[in-house]
């Protein structure tokens, strides 16, 4: 009786260091984050990595869409955003892991371009201008979010 348990313990212990890792991990670019902002009346091109073949849904309020990795892990999915407003929850999930990104925005997404000036960056003109150190620091209008050095804001 002891050396059937010795047995089976033994077997037992084999197999979770002979067993392959179950290892699961979802990543996306730094644009997508919590307190992001997504483009009103369109579909929203969502992307990242993951481990080869690996199944992901993507979802944001009623709305969800599969997508799956490719041999090098890369995945891309388009879903419908939903009405204007917030804030919403998108929910990229794999088999064993998933990334919430919470206080999401739906809304109008504007995009400054330049040539030197705009490499300054927002989070130094706010030294200068009083009115968009507030908008930026959340009043008086808490639905304004700049993306400022990788985070939204």
């Amino acid at each position: 009786m002891n050396l059937l348990l010795n047995r089976s313990v033994l077997v037992a212990a084999l197999a979770l260091f002979i067993a392959p890792p179950v290892h699961s991990d979802i990543r996306l670019p730094k644009i997508f984050s919590d307190n992001m902002v997504l483009q009103r009346e369109t579909s929203v091109n969502i992307w990242g990595w993951a481990e080869a073949g690996e199944q992901l849904t993507i979802t944001i309020e009623q709305s969800s869409v599969s997508a799956t990795a490719d041999d090098q892990g890369n995945w891309s999915a388009q879903i419908t955003a939903p009405a204007a407003g917030g804030p919403y929850e998108l929910v990229v999930a794999g088999a064993e892991a998933q990334v919430v990104f919470k206080n999401v925005l739906v809304g109008e997404v504007w995009i400054g371009a330049g040539q030197s000036n705009m490499a300054y960056g927002t989070r130094h003109y706010t030294e200068f201008d009083p009115d968009l150190k507030k908008a930026v620091s959340g009043g008086p209008h808490p639905m304004l979010r700049v993306y400022v050095d990788d985070a939204w804001r």
